[in-house]
Order: C-alpha cells, then structure tokens, then sequence
C-alpha cells in the first residue's frame, strides 16, 4: 500500500510545491477538496458519505478527478438558468 494514500487511495496527502508533503493535510481523489487530517480518518469518512454517497463504496478514479456539482454546490441564480435553457426559454 502507497504511503501516500489514506482509506484505500480515496485521499492522498498534499504535497507542497518543494515536493515535501504536508500530513496535516489531505485532498478527495473524487472532487480534490482539500482536508485536515489530524490522525482520525473520521472527517474523512463523513467527506465520502456526504459528498461522494455513491462513491464511498467504489475504488477510487483512475484518472484526474472531475468535480461532482449537485446543487447545493451552484447558486440559486444558476440553476434556474439551467433550467430555462433545458426548457428553451
């Protein structure tokens, strides 16, 4: 198992632009989101469950991750956008 990983590979710690890495702190493969790791993965399990529910259970992307919007993440004034332009208007 990579070193460098946490929770099988679903956070990776970050590491600073010197190449060094920062234990203090970790990113979500799934959306990149960076964390504080203070030795518990249970922030981290709350992470998976609240934002990546059907995520938690999956190995984590192979490639670069891609942010998962829902829309509690868009603003109100967005999605009512979006929705008119689905519906032509």
């Amino acid at each position: 198992m990579d070193a460098n990983k946490i929770l099988n590979g679903k956070f990776t710690f970050k590491k600073s632009p010197n190449g060094s890495i920062d234990k203090t702190k970790v990113i979500c493969v799934f959306c990149r989101r960076e964390l504080s790791y203070h030795r518990s993965t249970s922030s981290l399990k709350y992470h998976l469950m609240a934002k990546h529910t059907a995520d938690a259970n999956s190995p984590p992307p192979l490639g670069k991750a891609r942010r998962q919007w829902t829309t509690w993440d868009r603003s109100p004034c967005s999605f009512f956008l979006e929705r008119n332009e689905s519906l032509g208007r």
